[in-house]
């Protein structure tokens, strides 16, 4: 096995763990306000979520800038190649995200007085967006599936 491949692998194994280090306070956060042990608004509660959303908003749009700059895809960690539309296309699904979380503390902590319908509206956009993808990408597989 060569080097770039364990260091691949380890990349990844590290990427996982600060994942799940996050979601872990993230849970741990959740509990101790419901429980009324802190008096955090929620905002700070979020910090976790939005620092890996950060993160991943922050990678996609390098590789993007890079992208367009280049006018080559540049290399990617674990050789998955996205297009230019994908980028803009994840991009635009995370930015619904953070806006969902945004509106959703707000909420939450009564800076705003909306209904719960408008502040769940980016996530049903992102949901049906994610959905039509997952549903044009099984049907790529079948048409290729089938032609084959």
């Amino acid at each position: 096995m060569n080097s770039f491949k364990v260091t691949n692998r380890m990349a990844f194994v590290g990427r996982a763990t600060v994942f799940w280090i996050q979601i872990t306070f993230f849970l741990l956060f959740v509990v101790l306000k419901l429980d009324g042990t802190t008096n955090w608004l929620w905002h700070f509660v979020f910090i976790p979520i939005w620092i890996l959303d950060i993160v991943t908003i922050v990678y996609l749009a390098s590789f993007l800038i890079a992208h367009y700059r280049t006018g080559r895809t540049p290399y990617e960690i674990n050789d998955v190649q996205l297009t230019k539309y994908r980028k803009i296309w994840l991009l635009t699904v995370y930015l619904f995200k953070v806006i969902f979380t945004i509106l959703l503390c707000l909420k939450l902590d009564g800076f705003i007085n909306i209904s719960y319908m408008f502040v769940c509206l980016p996530l049903w956009i992102m949901l049906v967006m994610l959905t039509g993808d997952a549903y044009v990408a099984t049907w790529k597989i079948s048409v290729k599936y089938h032609e084959s």
